[in-house]
């Protein structure tokens, strides 16, 4: 594949997209950048090589996805949060048929880097994490020759906490989670860490086998393991004020996301993505065994070792914990 011209990112509002942007424009402005979103007057040209599509993105809009992939040669690619709908496996699956069949049409666009998830091999047992499994098999299924795709499949996102982190900041100054025992340690990403393996994935030159129907490679960001007390003690650090991490007991989770406003199947969804993150069940793949049945699958599994500044992804969100108070 040739130098890249333009990339589109979207959903463009989320803070991975914003992120890659700006990595973008500081690390490669000669390549123009085109936003996308479900409310365009949300997003803004930050200068001439940035545009947006006037188009309002839709799921089920195919014409609407093509707009957005209008005179590029790469995209980032996310799932809309989808988590809070009735039914949000069948509004993946929407999703992705509206990408693959605009890709079809666009004679500019060869690579797409989407944001997958660890666990997104597993066809059940994972929660909300489906509907990225749901994705990577339209694109193996759909996706036309000489378009290469990479899934990028992080793990748990920091930005997850910013639910609890108001009971952090103020009285009674704890870090409730239900990532037990808490003598246990858990793999962490931020924004910073999935944007720069997109940016990677997406200038990477073009691979031989990459770009045929039927294959996508999985990328599985494998990243420093922290407990969960030593998130609270950055926490502490952070705001001067003594944190305690609090384990939600697993006989509590269900009624603790009725609790957060969750209707009761999505709760049950939440709940089995904890159980499989406390089971190991939805974990980056390390066995020869997954990654043969991943190929059989028309899937190659290869892991990147991102860098994660816990301690300042954690400020960033403290400081956007006060500035909503």
């Amino acid at each position: 594949m040739s130098a890249l011209s333009q990339i589109s990112i979207f959903p463009a509002t989320s803070a991975t997209a914003v992120r890659l942007a700006e990595l973008l424009q500081q690390q490669q402005p000669q390549i123009r950048i085109r936003l996308a979103g479900r409310s365009p007057a949300k997003l803004q040209a930050s200068n001439s090589s940035v545009t947006v599509s006037q188009t309002p993105l839709e799921v089920g809009d195919a014409a609407s996805i093509k707009e957005a992939l209008d005179g590029s040669d790469a995209a980032y690619i996310m799932n809309p949060p989808f988590y809070g709908e009735q039914d949000p496996f069948s509004l993946s699956q929407k999703w992705v048929d509206s990408i693959t069949e605009a890709v079809k049409s666009s004679s500019t666009i060869k690579k797409i880097v989407y944001l997958s998830s660890v666990g997104a091999e597993r066809t059940s047992g994972t929660g909300p994490i489906r509907n990225t499994h749901i994705a990577e098999q339209g694109l193996l299924a759909n996706v036309r020759d000489g378009v290469e795709v990479y899934a990028l499949r992080p793990p748990y996102f920091l930005s997850n906490l910013k639910a609890v982190l108001p009971l952090a900041v103020g009285p009674p100054h704890i870090l409730p989670s239900m990532m037990v025992p808490f003598d246990r340690s858990y793999q962490w990403t931020d924004a910073n860490a999935i944007a720069s393996t997109a940016l990677k994935y997406l200038l990477a030159p073009a691979s031989p086998d990459g770009a045929k129907s039927g294959h996508i490679t999985a990328v599985q960001l494998v990243t420093q393991k922290k407990t969960v007390p030593e998130i609270a003690q950055y926490i502490s650090e952070i705001t001067g004020t003594q944190v305690n991490a609090v384990p939600v007991p697993q006989e509590e989770w269900y009624n603790t996301f009725k609790k957060a406003g969750m209707h009761d199947d999505q709760a049950q969804l939440f709940v089995d993505m904890a159980t499989g993150q406390y089971t190991g069940y939805i974990d980056s793949i390390h066995d020869e065994a997954a990654v043969a049945e991943e190929k059989k699958r028309g899937v190659t599994v290869v892991s990147e070792h991102p860098e994660v500044d816990h301690k300042a992804a954690l400020k960033q969100l403290l400081a956007n914990v006060g500035s909503a108070h």
